[in-house]
């Protein structure tokens, strides 16, 4: 668990509610339950809330007690049901999930209780892991401790390593004996926030501005490599269709953050991979290419005798020439930088 901002707590996606609970009327009535103070920013993204964590610890030395919290198969049963009977007062509502709670899970063919914990994979799943840790988002701010969370994903923000150690035994002790959830060690921490990520952010070295974790940025690359395979046969234009649907969905997730530099690397490491799979295609046909896109005879010449693989030449002057910028922007590639 990583944390955040107390407000972004209840799902968003009224469609997926109304589809796992069977009415509108029932999936508002669960709404109730997992309101936080009765303000609950439905519409706030998640790279807003980490924008307003970390404007919030750029003003102290700040260090992060980041911590897993395991609630979807620790979950008690009995606690969740008295939790939801407080603020729904729906009995049908009631009913179906405590039958889902306890539908069980098949093991090697057995049907097996299920005793504790939510059963993952569904929407209902991170909804009421929200109602569990609702009592952990007003505890924090009975404490006045500025933090971040996103469903089970945490990170509270305090001054120094010594206050972040102590609130880190502080509130796993809570987590443990009062909500009597298990924390993850292996994912718990107290560090500075630029070498902790929440949510596919971090935070710079510099001025603490918000930025895109290295995971996130591994996680997209290894995506354009599948699209950019030299060996997929498709036209350039169907590639760049296909890229621009990744490229604006990553661009809209993570159009907050302020440090820029390494989205601009992308976006060049894009154009040269799509350069060294037109290249590719070309083929023995690579000098008439280059030629009828304005490349002069010695540049063309030696281009398309070059020894070196597409990768390499995809980084000469040659190619750089023959597919600019431009041509890209036309068509309809989405820059991440822009």
């Amino acid at each position: 668990m990583e944390i955040r901002d107390a407000h972004a707590l209840a799902p968003r996606d009224a469609a997926i509610r109304t589809r796992a609970l069977d009415g509108g009327g029932r999936a508002q009535a669960l709404d109730q339950a997992v309101e936080y103070g009765g303000q609950i920013e439905r519409e706030q993204k998640a790279g807003q809330v980490v924008t307003q964590a970390l404007q919030g610890q750029r003003a102290i030395e700040a260090h992060s007690p980041a911590r897993g919290i395991e609630p979807f198969d620790r979950v008690n049963h009995d606690r969740l049901m008295v939790r939801l009977k407080q603020h729904c007062p729906d009995p049908t509502l009631l009913r179906l999930i405590n039958r889902y709670l306890k539908a069980g899970v098949r093991i090697a063919g057995h049907t097996e209780a299920s005793t504790a914990g939510v059963p993952q994979g569904g929407p209902l799943s991170p909804v009421l892991s929200n109602v569990v840790l609702d009592e952990l988002d007003w505890e924090l701010e009975r404490r006045g401790h500025r933090f971040a969370r996103y469903a089970d994903d945490c990170n509270i923000f305090v001054k120094c390593k010594t206050a972040g150690e102590r609130v880190m035994k502080s509130v796993t002790r809570f987590l443990e004996d009062s909500l009597r959830l298990k924390v993850n060690t292996r994912k718990s921490a107290v560090d500075r926030p630029m070498r902790r990520s929440f949510l596919g952010f971090t935070a710079s070295r510099a001025g603490a501005r918000l930025k895109v974790a290295d995971k996130a940025i591994d996680k997209l690359k290894a995506r354009v490599r599948e699209l950019t395979r030299r060996t997929r046969g498709h036209r350039l234009a169907d590639v760049v269709a296909e890229l621009r649907e990744t490229l604006l969905g990553w661009k809209a997730y993570f159009g907050f953050a302020e440090v820029l530099s390494p989205l601009r690397d992308i976006d060049k490491w894009i154009r040269r991979r799509l350069r060294c799979y037109q290249w590719k295609q070309w083929g023995r046909a690579g000098y008439r290419e280059l030629r009828r896109r304005g490349v002069s005879v010695r540049e063309a010449w030696n281009t398309s005798k070059s020894a070196h693989g597409p990768w390499r030449i995809s980084k000469t002057p040659a190619l750089t020439l023959a597919l600019p910028r431009r041509t890209f922007q036309h068509m309809g590639l989405p820059e991440l930088a822009a």
